[in-house]
């Protein structure tokens, strides 16, 4: 398999009080780094180990360790740049905080920890609150957040704009909570029905705050094809799926085919929902059942629903109208209609996981979370070379984990998908 070393280029940690400094690319022992759709900061893991006599104290005129000479006790910076060796030559320039110190073993002269490291922003959004009252579309609510309370670089942010206005005070909440909030709410511009839904997540490249919709309607950024053919096997040769081993599939699991039960249970395919309007004390009644919707796969996962699952709603909601609260002129339009974006929201997030497959793959730090692969699965059969048009086709990287050591590197995935089939709709 083409599995290449990494190259670490720069690892130092800074003291947060002194000038101190201490360069640990040679007690670094393996580099995980990890991305999600479902996290709004990125983390890394970063295991050392060192014989101790690593920095000079003057005051006591002899050599500390790592932990005790920098010292090491959380919140320090790290400035990493990672270069893995591969086909792309590319690699992961960042800088990090440590959040925290675990699994530290001294020992025979000789110290190893764990470093947990996440992105500022993080640290940021524990230290300050959402207090003031926002109005307008969403996207613009996302955005001051993130550049005024977090201190978030406009450049670093990818907003996708949304159609649909919502006032709301933040209530002292941290801003990942609001962030968060405010994405199963938001409705993107020019969507029609089922559409509802956002993700607000941190990838190497800055935040990003985009719609289900938009992940789904990319092109895939790279094929990769499982194969059992190695480096050194003399029956490899290049294809138009499989060009290098540098894009191949080295492993995978099926980590879920359906839910049908837990699908139920959260109303994905069809709900009941009533509302109670506070300011003239009528409840309204609507009725959902998820559309024929399907974007990364061909097959229509309604159809081969058991009969009468669409017909009779599996959950109830309840609800009050969130109208004529915050302005000074009661206002006969519900704010942020949730009629109109509640119910999509809960069946659009829920089907996006109903197909979940783990690979692993060559370390391609080009790669993000959010970013759509193709994946070409053989049929299970001893006779045949065909491929599994079933498992095969687009999927959505929802985890991504590069793992770097001197070595080789790999990346691991947790991709999903709303549907079965190779080619999508």
């Amino acid at each position: 398999m083409s599995l290449k070393p990494s190259k670490y280029q720069k690892l130092t940690l800074y003291n947060n009080k002194n000038s101190k400094s201490v360069d640990i690319r040679g007690g670094t022992v393996s580099i995980n780094y990890y991305e999600s759709i479902l996290s709004p900061a990125i983390t890394a893991k970063i295991r050392v180990i060192n014989t101790g006599n690593t920095m000079r104290d003057d005051a006591k005129k002899q050599y500390l360790s790592i932990y005790n000479g920098l010292p090491l006790r959380g919140g320090e910076l790290l400035e990493m740049d990672v270069l893995d060796l591969g086909i792309n030559k590319s690699g992961i320039k960042l800088d990090l905080t440590v959040s925290s110190i675990t699994e530290m073993i001294n020992e025979d002269e000789k110290e190893s920890f764990l470093l947990n490291l996440t992105s500022g922003a993080a640290i940021s959004n524990e230290l300050n609150r959402v207090y003031k009252k926002y109005n307008g579309t969403i996207d613009n609510s996302v955005g001051n957040i993130l550049t005024n309370v977090l201190g978030v670089n406009r450049s670093k942010s990818n907003i996708e704009a949304t159609q649909n206005k919502y006032t709301f005070i933040g209530n002292l909440k941290k801003p990942f909570r609001v962030l968060t909030w405010l994405a199963s709410k938001a409705v993107p511009t020019g969507a029609n029905s089922a559409t509802a839904g956002f993700f607000f997540f941190e990838t190497q490249d800055g935040f990003n705050f985009v719609s289900v919709d938009s992940l789904l309607k990319q092109d895939p950024v790279q094929k990769y094809v499982f194969t059992q053919i190695t480096e050194s096997s003399e029956t490899f040769k290049p294809t138009p799926d499989l060009p290098s081993l540098d894009y191949k599939i080295i492993k995978y699991t099926v980590d879920r085919n359906q839910d049908l039960v837990k699908k139920l249970r959260f109303g994905t395919y069809s709900s009941d929902r009533y509302f109670f309007d506070p300011t003239n004390f009528q409840v309204s009644y609507k009725k959902f059942t998820s559309e024929d919707k399907t974007n990364l796969g061909s097959e229509n996962i309604i159809d081969n629903l058991p009969e009468g699952i669409i017909d009779q709603p599996s959950r109830i909601f309840s609800q009050v109208l969130d109208k004529g609260t915050l302005e000074a002129n009661v206002s006969k339009d519900p704010n942020a209609d949730p009629q109109l974006y509640a119910s999509q929201t809960v069946s659009r997030y829920n089907t996006l996981f109903t197909q979940s497959i783990n690979i692993m793959i060559p370390c391609n730090t080009n790669l993000r979370a959010g970013d759509i692969i193709e994946c070409i699965f053989p049929k299970t059969s001893i006779d045949s070379n065909e491929t599994d048009d079933k498992i095969s086709g687009k999927y959505l990287i929802k985890d991504l984990c590069h793992s770097f050591n001197p070595n080789n590197s790999t990346t691991s995935l947790n991709l999903v998908r709303d549907t079965y089939g190779k080619y999508g709709t």
